[in-house]
């Protein structure tokens, strides 16, 4: 009974079967790659599963490829990376430069001690003491520079006011006074009679001759000195006399006094 089995179960009956479902296929291939012509060769042999969860592990791998193109092109914009290869290898020297350019000017700010606060003058104070005392002003007037430009005395300050004769030899004075007034940035006026001083050109800045041919600001002073002697006259930001010194040859003694003309 049991040799007695179809063929359509088992023996050649099922290998016609498979030729049958094989020649199929192929014939589906061929039809659909010349539906298709456009398509590579080796794409004919693709199956697409009826189940599309087979195809998980691909559709992850794309993704992870999509997600690390959109970063590089996110990073290309960021940096500009694009503009630099127009340019070669000038656009990589050019920020090296800049950061070496950088660094050396950093280190230099670093390095190199900034230089002294410029005194500014502040209001002018109305004292109690007379003018050409110490803690009064200065006696108001004004005096001739070089160019023959007038200057009121009072509009500089703080400043230390050097008065000298026309016949002395104080070049040696004046330069020590140039130091003692270098670290505060002070006004120096060197104030001669009827001929300018001769001041140093470096420091024209802040060093000013005048000529006073009338001796009125040596008159406003009560402090006199002998014939011939310097005075000098320290005056703060506010216009306000601080001390008058006779006789004044040796400006190192009144450096501290000096300093101290600078307002806090």
């Amino acid at each position: 009974m049991d040799s007695a089995r179809p063929d359509d179960e088992s023996g050649p009956a099922a290998g016609k079967d498979r030729s049958g479902r094989d020649k199929h296929r192929q014939d589906h291939s061929s039809d659909r790659h010349d539906e298709l012509p456009d398509l590579p060769p080796e794409w004919a042999d693709l199956v697409i599963p009826d189940d599309a969860s087979a195809l998980a592990d691909e559709a992850a791998e794309v993704r992870a490829e999509l997600r690390s193109q959109r970063r590089r092109r996110r990073w290309e914009r960021l940096l500009r990376t694009r503009r630099w290869e127009r340019y070669g290898l000038s656009g990589p020297l050019l920020v090296l430069v800049l950061v070496v350019v950088a660094s050396f000017a950093s280190l230099l700010i670093t390095v190199l001690p900034s230089p002294p606060k410029v005194p500014k003058a502040v209001a002018l104070t109305h004292p109690a003491v007379a003018n050409g005392r110490p803690g009064g002003l200065l006696p108001d007037v004004v005096l001739a520079r070089g160019d023959g430009r007038p200057l009121a005395i009072r509009s500089l300050r703080p400043a230390v006011v050097l008065l000298i004769a026309d016949g002395c030899g104080c070049q040696s004075l004046i330069s020590a006074y140039v130091d003692a007034t270098a670290d505060a940035r002070l006004e120096l006026l060197v104030v001669g009679g009827h001929r300018r001083p001769a001041v140093p050109q470096l420091a024209m800045s802040r060093i000013i001759g005048l000529t006073d041919p009338a001796s009125s600001l040596t008159k406003g002073l009560v402090a006199q000195s002998g014939p011939g002697q310097p005075t000098s006259v320290l005056v703060g930001a506010n216009g306000v006399i601080s001390k008058v010194v006779s006789n004044a040859t040796d400006p190192s003694v009144l450096r501290d006094q000096i300093n101290a003309l600078i307002p806090a």
